[in-house]
């Protein structure tokens, strides 16, 4: 019953986060789905808990992974959120690496989730900047600006959607 009611949490976050699945794990589309492989990798990797003295599971925002791949992974910083603040800008060095190119694209999650009846601050991927650009902004709904916990995950893709990179996660306190 435990393994059931963890598998439904999973199920219920991917249907909020379903566009970025497609990006995050299309470098695994050959050997399973892109839903199986976020299922896979979030039931064993720590991201969901189980508490003995409620009996239920909960979320550890960090250990989420919407995203794995070869890509090489890229810091990133951001300016914080104000309360009513609308846009967090991220910023990223644009010196490449290894296998990174300029023209690769930066996927941008927002993400506030504690577990099933969490719908808050789901921000499908911003997928419009180049790795070359250096910045990029996301505007936050109108869910997200009224919280107090927004975790960003971060990741990069081949322009062509060929590789990933594994994503990235940040803390976005609104102070």
């Amino acid at each position: 019953m435990m393994f059931r009611a963890r598998f439904s949490i999973l199920i219920h976050l991917s249907s909020l986060i379903q566009g970025t699945l497609r990006y995050g794990f299309r470098q695994y589309r050959a050997v399973m789905t892109e839903f199986n492989k976020f299922v896979s990798i979030n039931s064993k990797n720590g991201f969901l808990r189980w508490n003995a003295d409620t009996l239920s599971w909960y979320a550890v925002a960090n250990q989420l992974e919407i995203s794995k791949g070869s890509l090489q992974s890229t810091p990133v910083t951001f300016t914080g959120v104000a309360d009513g603040d609308t846009v967090i800008t991220v910023n990223w060095d644009t010196d490449l690496v290894a296998n990174q190119s300029a023209t690769d694209q930066i996927g941008i999650l927002v993400l506030q989730y504690s577990g099933p009846g969490s719908q808050g601050g789901v921000l499908t991927p911003s997928i419009a900047y180049q790795r070359s650009t250096g910045t990029a902004e996301v505007v936050l709904s109108e869910a997200a600006q009224s919280t107090q916990a927004l975790g960003m995950y971060v990741y990069f893709m081949r322009a062509d959607g060929t590789i990933v990179s594994n994503n990235v996660y940040q803390n976005v306190p609104v102070v």
